[in-house]
């Protein structure tokens, strides 16, 4: 899944011709997926909005007997089923769902179903989890997404203009600003965008 659209960047762009329409959708699937792993150190379509089913996630058990552990989506809005072991050898142990909680819609944990030690666990669970949806039927250039927050957004966009201009101009860590006639100097990734993802970043045990 993208997180902008064609139309979006171009806005951004000023653009209104066609020409360049396959190199931006191509620097917009670019920054997606910097954002899923550069940014938000996660795996690609981090974001979009889906069912995962037997998702495998290191897990905590705590002193008091609670499971604690973060899917590899953004957010979780529902979990279906939740089971456990303590090394790859032993069975898989399956938590009643009623004892399953989400808290700050990312940390799924089960409660009072093993014994009091603080150890590493294995978990393999079925969930709902993600913000976004896109539809474009193979056509970039009517592409819509629903569902992502405005930063996300935003920092896609910003984030595919950034590698367009690179791409255009043959640089790296500078672009070239028309109005004065000069190129200006940055790092790759914008600090703006930097900061907008990092609420996002996965939490990793």
């Amino acid at each position: 899944m993208n997180y902008t659209t064609l139309a979006k960047v171009k806005a951004a762009l000023g653009a209104e011709e066609n020409t360049d329409d396959t190199l931006l959708a191509s620097k917009i699937d670019e920054a997606s997926r910097t954002l899923d792993t550069t940014l938000c150190h996660a795996e690609a379509d981090y974001f979009k909005a889906e069912t995962v089913t037997n998702e495998l996630v290191r897990a905590i058990i705590t002193k008091d007997g609670a499971i604690i552990c973060w899917p590899k989506k953004v957010v979780v809005t529902s979990v279906t089923k939740f089971e456990y072991r303590l090394t790859p050898r032993t069975p898989w142990i399956e938590v009643d769902i009623t004892n399953v909680t989400i808290s700050n819609n990312r940390q799924v944990t089960a409660w009072d179903v093993a014994g009091i030690r603080s150890v590493p666990v294995f978990v393999r669970m079925t969930y709902v989890g993600g913000y976004g949806t896109e539809t474009w039927a193979g056509n970039p250039s009517v592409a819509t997404i629903s569902g992502l927050p405005a930063d996300v957004i935003d920092a896609a966009t910003v984030l595919a203009v950034r590698f367009y201009k690179e791409e255009k101009g043959g640089l790296t860590d500078s672009i070239g600003v028309a109005e004065l006639g000069q190129l200006q100097y940055t790092k790759a990734i914008p600090t703006r965008v930097v900061e907008m993802t990092k609420p996002y970043k996965r939490i990793i045990v």
